[in-house]
């Protein structure tokens, strides 16, 4: 080896004592790669627990949903949209408070906390649950929607426009966002807005009967009876099949 070129092994020669340096050299190498192997499987035992927790924790929130008031994932939806019973309510912050415990920086768990806020009409900390959510995962619609929700019941349009404007972007295939929209642009009066976002809502998902109930509302103001009749007869239709998800999700 040209001697002016650096390495990180040691000059193996006839010196006195070199076959020892070797041979500490050697130890420390193998010690340094057995520590490194020794993190990675701990960072990936910690990988997997983190997965294992969340999926945990996932199963504990999608409980507490059906409790709030619908199932996650199927076509069963209370038609109240949610529950009044303290029973079930506190049932289901069990259920959110143990899925914390596992994953504490689960997003998910925070926008079902904000769900349940917001069914127990404590609106600011649904809207704080809802912003931590945002923080956690800046990519999830559904927090955006929640916050909606908090603003559109306390007539909050603008805001709750903005809301839900950010949740159709985030997700462009949620109908539960536009559909809510639509009623905002109804409420503040922007009737030819309202009626293209709940066309946006029928092509997301022409099975959600809350944009049919709103789009039909829209078209009676705009004199249009006989399309808002056309409209309340795919939710007669479909009296038997409630929608997919409550509008809240």
């Amino acid at each position: 080896m040209n001697r002016e070129q650096k390495s990180i092994s040691p000059d193996i020669s006839d010196k006195p004592g070199s076959g020892k340096l070797f041979r500490d050299w050697i130890s420390l190498m193998l010690s340094i790669v057995g520590a490194s192997l020794g993190m990675l499987g701990f960072i990936n035992s910690l990988r997997n627990t983190t997965l294992t927790h969340r999926i945990e924790a996932t199963a504990l929130l999608d409980e507490a949903w059906d409790l709030l008031g619908g199932k996650e994932g199927s076509d069963e939806v209370r038609a109240d949209g949610f529950v009044t019973s303290p029973y079930e309510l506190e049932k289901a912050n069990r259920k959110i408070q143990r899925a914390k415990q596992l994953a504490p920086d689960f997003a998910k768990v925070y926008w079902t906390e904000s769900s349940l806020a917001f069914a127990k009409g404590q609106f600011e900390k649904s809207i704080a649950l809802g912003q931590k959510a945002i923080e956690l995962d800046p990519s999830a619609s559904t927090p955006h929607t929640k916050i909606g929700l908090v603003f559109l019941n306390q007539e909050k349009f603008d805001q709750a426009e903005a809301e839900f404007k950010a949740a159709s972007m985030l997700d462009k295939n949620d109908p539960a966002p536009l559909s809510n929209l639509c009623f905002v642009y109804f409420k503040l009066g922007k009737l030819n807005e309202a009626a293209e976002t709940c066309e946006q809502a029928i092509k997301a998902d022409p099975t959600w009967q809350m944009t049919y109930e709103n789009f039909a509302a829209i078209r009676a103001a705009q004199g249009r009876m006989g399309e808002a009749r056309e409209l309340l007869s795919h939710i007669n239709d479909s009296r038997e099949k409630p929608p997919r998800r409550p509008q809240s999700q």
